[in-house]
């Protein structure tokens, strides 16, 4: 596994112990999510079980496990036809979009098509302004 930035673990380290419930829905395989869930074991965490993004289905699971309502809560993600989709889709108002960690930290590069279909979203989604 590509080691997670200290940065970015004292990041969430601080999210939580501020309060904050933090959430994975990631389309990450079962070793990688393994891997990640021991990196980040002192943090408490949410896991999304198995993805399906758009589906908003794992929002409405961490909203109900947390009784939060969507409008407390904010996305980070980096894939406007998933990620953010999905936000909107569970009423999610506050979404940010990211670079892909694997750009972001020189990590394994995600496929070919994916890498496109992030860019054709950027170029299509942005241009309307839909999110």
């Amino acid at each position: 596994m590509d080691v997670i930035p200290a940065k970015t673990v004292n990041l969430l380290q601080s999210l939580a112990q501020k309060g904050f419930k933090i959430a994975f829905f990631s389309n990450m395989t079962l070793p990688q999510r393994k891997d990640f869930e021991k990196e980040l074991r002192e943090i408490p965490l949410f896991f999304g079980d198995f993805n399906n993004k758009p589906n908003p289905r794992w929002f409405f699971d961490f909203f109900k496990k947390n009784n939060l309502d969507a409008n407390k809560v904010v996305m980070v993600g980096d894939r406007i036809g998933t990620d953010m989709f999905a936000a909107y889709l569970a009423g999610v108002k506050e979404r940010i979009l990211v670079d892909a960690y694997s750009e972001r930290f020189n990590a394994l590069k995600a496929p070919l098509v994916i890498r496109f279909m992030r860019r054709l979203e950027k170029r299509l989604f942005l241009r309307c302004k839909l999110f």
